[in-house]
């Protein structure tokens, strides 16, 4: 113990700081005054002095030293603390308890040490710690990067064998997203824990949660060290982000520690990077000790995916807060759910991987009474809705230590539970059921992926929504969000199935819906959440040769491999696309990076070659040529949704912009009216300036346009960038006067809507290409917009976005008169690129593509000219000869090419002798026939039967015989 000088006076001795400390002589462990310095010590005892229970916390702050004391109690404890510290960066701290007891009560003093932001110079050589950890200088690359990056301002007191241990635990995390947590005793009672992340979005230490899960599980801290041991290269560089380690020591405080009390430490700490702890399931289930914290998450998981389901029974009986209260009071239930899931999906389970007995279960949902009816209903329906989703579950990574979001693949029979519960469900839902059904689960992250074939594609779109006008409707879009998601995937991936008709893989769609935050920068957040759920997806599709998946605590409820194709989509950039690709490589998925397409290097990117947008293009110049226009030196008008930064809307300005080889525009009698972008908008009746969109191009949105471009009298654009006035938002509209100046003046909230809105149905046009924004846009509450006084405001719509319109106003458009070309017609041509992309890097390794792609470019590009004007001609031709509406006709279309490649896949499996070399090559650009035809034999040989079945369908629709083997025989003959 340290030397306390005595007071040299009696009359000293009996002041309240004196004698605070000779009290704490008698109640704090000798450690406590080894640990503190004689100026700390002066800095503490005035915060104890004759400290109550009914003093709370108290806290000092000197210099970059926090010291807190308080009564240790249920509500004071290091959780309150660490939530109260939130957002501070330490360096250490110690935290100290009274053996004695004041009010009955253990004093606690915590000392916090804030980290000292000052950069130093290294300590140590790159050499001295590549030989002290026993590097080779061939292989020391990776380290000398590492180095070049670490943080010596928080490591400059640490000792070399320190420093190597660090430096090697942060080569591993950088590269990854979950939390690596180890334990090892220290004799007695106490655990030296380690706990290291990388940490992408600036969020370290995480302390306030990890002392959650600490005390939960029986556990005090003693002290603690924390150090940002690496900076990152940049946010975009995953595989060299920045590391944080701590380091702790902790006591247990429930009797003998035993290795199950480690493990389910280790177990629980292992969430606090993705897991939410400040909710209703925290403090009146996980607290009190009800549930542990992991199946507090699966829980929140459950909660999420009903509510989903529920929303389209009642939506307002089931909001998630209704869903969250209910299920809270249950605790009885909600751990036999646990107990129910675990027996079925804990690989160490007896009973792992066998059907679920859940006739108890429903006996308990049966009994509950509150004493009203209506709230007996409403429980019932949500204890069996949660029943419902575990016992369609087939997969889940829920048991997998190395985790950082919830995964699981489902039956699609759970939809049989709410169709019986509401005849409103499947109203909201196309006809079709799907194949396949995944759900995902972190915090502030939820997401979907549905397919409707074995063999499926489609994009990952990721949706942020913006935050409302003001704090009452704040998160009101995301709410709403969260209500639709479950049907915008549906219907987005039946559209995908439909516009899939010309390629073997069948439809699908993956969205994930991230909480708004609010940050300048959403990509870091983005870009962990779409890790995050990435690696979660990939555990449960990753199998090996032999049928088996590749992570052993992974129960195979589903009993049959399943490949996973997955194209870019909203907020998928370029850096995802491309670690995605190499990470499925890394994890040895069955067809590599072919998990992804899009890849700017190794595979066609969309965003460079417009082949999303190339499609919308050729339908758009047949449609106007079907009007009696000529696109090259007619005058016609479009409008479109969608601005200049947009993949879809971008690409499609690019092209309608374009000039030809002796400068002059492509389309010189075109004028673009109006443009809509999220919810920027603009319109000039004499054509939006070109050069101003030429400038925005790639570069940015709406926003960016200047004013000063706008050209005709009544040209006006308003800006969605909100200013603040007399507490009220108002925005810009900047108007063309007849008299030639430009007038500006502010719009409330409501105003500035109506009007960008009216931009999407006004000015009449020849046509209009809906390029970007939200699904059911366009819906029959607002329909009627496009229509004032019964009369059109547009001759046909081209749609770029996927279900921007919804097919009543679809129907309520013909009935009027107008051309509507469907979705799964006209956006088809990026998906075709997706799937050509696949194949060729299933066929050909990095650097073979890269030599073939200047040929395979073009030869891909005049597939997809060849492909969107068939059908185009096909549609136009039935539409003139039969008056059959073209959305009608692309179902009639899509559903018999899928019909018959169904049903030609079925005959080809038991003739397989029919799938030939010489009928994938036919399907393929034909630079493979002409180089490297052998090649095909590296295809899977169900992609093979599915090439040539989707080949066959294509040719043989046109040629329905009825005998399916007239009918390959009529499409396979010389010349066809």
């Amino acid at each position: 113990m340290k030397t306390i000088a005595e007071p040299q006076s009696s009359r000293c001795r009996h002041t309240p700081i004196e004698k605070t400390r000779e009290h704490l002589k008698k109640i704090m462990p000798e450690e406590f005054f080894s640990s503190v310095s004689p100026a700390e010590l002066e800095e503490i005892l005035p915060l104890v002095v004759n400290i109550g229970s009914a003093d709370g916390i108290r806290r000092a702050e000197c210099g970059r030293n926090i010291f807190i004391a308080y009564l240790r109690s249920r509500e004071l404890n290091t959780t309150v603390t660490g939530w109260e510290l939130r957002g501070r960066t330490f360096h250490s701290l110690r935290i100290s308890q009274s053996i004695g007891r004041i009010d009955s009560r253990n004093l606690v003093i915590e000392h916090y040490r804030l980290a000292d932001p000052t950069p130093a110079e290294p300590c140590f050589s790159f050499e001295e710690i590549r030989a002290a950890a026993g590097v080779s200088e061939r292989d020391a690359d990776e380290l000398r990067d590492l180095y070049e990056r670490l943080n010596w301002g928080d490591l400059r007191r640490i000792p070399l064998a320190g420093i190597v241990r660090l430096a090697l635990g942060a080569l591993e995390m950088q590269k990854h997203g979950h939390v690596r947590v180890e334990a090892s005793r220290l004799g007695g009672k106490r655990l030296a824990l380690s706990v290291m992340r990388s940490c992408p979005t600036g969020d370290g230490q995480l302390f306030d949660r990890l002392a959650d899960h600490f005390i939960f599980n029986g556990f005090s801290v003693r002290s603690g060290d924390f150090h940002l041991v690496s900076h990152g290269a940049g946010d975009a560089d995953f595989s060299r982000r920045p590391v944080a380690a701590a380091e702790f020591v902790v006591e247990f405080e429930r009797g003998k520690l035993r290795d199950e009390d480690i493990r389910r430490l280790v177990d629980s700490c292992r969430l606090v990077n993705w897991a939410e702890v400040n909710d209703l399931f925290q403090f009146k289930l996980v607290m009190p000790q009800l549930l542990s914290f992991a199946d507090a998450n699966l829980v929140r998981a459950i909660a999420e995916f009903i509510h989903s389901q529920l929303a389209y029974v009642d939506r307002h009986t089931y909001s998630l807060e209704n869903i969250h209260r209910y299920l809270a009071r249950y605790p009885r239930l909600l751990g036999e759910l646990a107990k129910i899931f675990r027996r079925r999906f804990d690989p160490d389970s007896p009973a792992a991987g066998r059907p679920l007995a859940s006739g108890t279960m429903l006996r308990h949902i049966g009994m509950i009474a509150t004493g009203i009816t209506d709230n007996d209903r409403i429980i019932r329906t949500i204890f069996s809705s949660a029943l419902n989703f575990i016992e369609n579950i087939r997969l889940t990574n829920f048991f997998c230590a190395d985790k950082s979001a919830l995964a699981f693949r489902l039956a699609p029979e759970f939809m049989d539970f709410y169709a019986e519960l509401s005849p409103e469900y499947l109203k909201a839902f196309p006809a079709d059921r799907p194949c396949g059904v995944f759900f995902f689960y972190r915090q502030e992250t939820i997401g979907f992926q549905i397919r409707f074939d074995e063999i499926a594609r489609g994009g990952w779109r990721s949706v942020i929504p913006a935050f409302g006008a003001s704090e009452l409707e704040r998160f009101d879009l995301y709410d709403y969000a969260k209500d639709e998601i479950f049907r915008e995937v549906y219907v987005l991936a039946h559209t995908q199935h439909l516009k899939n008709k010309d390629i073997f893989e069948g439809g699908s769609k993956m969205i994930t819906l991230l909480r708004p935050a609010g940050e300048r920068d959403f990509r870091p957040r983005l870009w962990e959440s779409q890790r995050a759920v990435c690696a979660a997806f990939m555990s449960l599709i990753n199998y090996d040769e032999k049928g088996r998946l590749r992570d052993p605590r992974i129960v195979d409820a589903l009993g049959s491999p399943e490949i996973i194709e997955i194209g870019p989509d909203e907020k998928m950039f370029d850096p995802m696309i491309e670690w995605m690709g190499a990470y499925a490589a890394r994890q040895g998925y069955s067809i590599g990076s072919g998990l992804i397409s899009g890849k700017p290097g190794s595979g066609f990117n969309h965003k460079e070659y417009g082949v999303t947008s190339f499609g919308v293009y050729r339908y758009l110049l047949k449609t106007v040529s079907e009007l009696g226009i000529d696109p090259v030196h007619g005058e016609w008008s479009v409008r479109i949704s969608g601005g200049p930064s947009g993949d879809v809307a971008g690409n499609l300005l690019k092209l309608l912009i374009a000039r030809d080889e002796e400068g002059n525009y492509r389309h010189p009698g075109l004028k673009i009216l109006s443009i809509v972008d999220g919810p920027a908008a603009v319109s000039d009746p004499a054509g939006i300036d070109r050069e101003e969109i030429r400038r925005l191009l790639f570069a940015a949105n709406l926003d960016g346009f200047s004013p000063e471009r706008l050209h005709g009298a009544g040209a006006e654009i308003v800006y969605s960038t909100p200013l603040i006035s007399h507490g009220e938002d108002r925005y810009r509209l900047v108007t063309r006067s007849a008299a030639g100046e430009l007038v500006e003046k502010h719009l409330l909230r409501d105003e500035y809507m109506r009007r960008v809105h009216l931009m999407l149905a006004e000015p009449a046009a020849d046509v209009f290409l809906p390029c970007g924004g939200r699904p059911s846009t366009i819906n029959r509450d607002n329909v009627a917009e496009f229509l004032p006084g019964a009369r059109p405001t547009v001759r046909a719509v081209v749609e770029g976005a996927n279900s921007f319109l919804t097919p009543e106003a679809r129907e309520t458009l013909e009935q009027a008169g107008v051309w509507v070309i469907k979705d799964a017609s006209a956006n088809k041509c990026g998906v075709i690129t997706s799937s050509y992309e696949i194949l060729s890097g299933l066929m050909l390794d990095e650097a073979e593509f890269a030599v073939a792609k200047p040929e395979l470019v073009p030869e891909v590009m005049e597939i997809l000219r060849r492909r969107a004007d068939d059908e185009a001609a096909w549609l136009f031709y039935r539409f003139r000869t039969t008056g059959t509406p073209m959305t009608r006709l692309t179902e009639v279309l899509s559903c018999s090419i899928n019909a018959k490649n169904r049903e030609l896949r079925a005959f080809l499996e038991k003739h397989p002798e029919m799938v030939t070399d010489e009928l994938v090559l036919d399907h393929l650009p034909p630079w493979f026939r002409k180089n490297m035809p052998e090649r095909v034999r590296r295809i899977p040989e169900s992609y093979r039967r599915a090439i040539v079945s989707v080949e066959l369908a294509s040719r043989i629709i046109y040629r329905l015989d009825g005998n399916i083997e007239n009918e390959i025989a009529a499409v396979t003959a010389p010349g066809c």
